[in-house]
């Protein structure tokens, strides 16, 4: 059994096509644009009136912390895997910084967005950010210091 001569001519020309230059920079460009991301564990959860919560094991790209205040101080939190790099405000603004913690007031509600893929359940910025601990930090503890002395 024979092939003829134009499916060797189209065997060689396919051929020299895949290994040229041009072909060879098209493909390596388009490899390169795909980036693996590294997968993690987080939990998934959420919770009423708490700055964290605890749940099952979730696997993403990124593990997501999101954190709401109404203004009568009570707090709702919800954890989750993801796969987008970046999160979403209620105004529609998108995060900006892997692996910390970004803060906005939205109609004054407080948001607290994390997403992280620093290891395994490292979505732990925000919560050890809360305003309750920064408040503690500014007022309390400069008074006690005061009433010491």
């Amino acid at each position: 059994c024979q092939s003829s001569p134009i499916t060797n001519r189209f065997i060689i020309r396919f051929i020299a096509l895949i290994f040229s230059p041009r072909m060879l920079t098209a493909i390596l460009f388009v490899l390169s644009l795909h980036v693996v991301e590294p997968i993690v564990t987080c939990t998934t959860c959420q919770m009423n009136n708490a700055t964290d919560c605890t749940g099952d094991p979730c696997q993403g790209n990124y593990c997501k912390y999101k954190r709401m205040t109404a203004p009568d101080g009570i707090p709702f939190v919800r954890r989750s895997c993801s796969f987008y790099n970046f999160a979403e405000f209620p105004d529609g603004t998108q995060t900006e910084n892997i692996n910390r913690c970004e803060s906005s007031t939205i109609d004054g509600v407080d948001y607290a967005i994390e997403l992280c893929n620093s290891g395994s359940l490292c979505d732990t910025h925000c919560n050890s950010d809360s305003p309750r601990s920064a408040l503690f930090l500014t007022l309390i503890v400069p008074m006690a210091y005061l009433f010491m002395n």
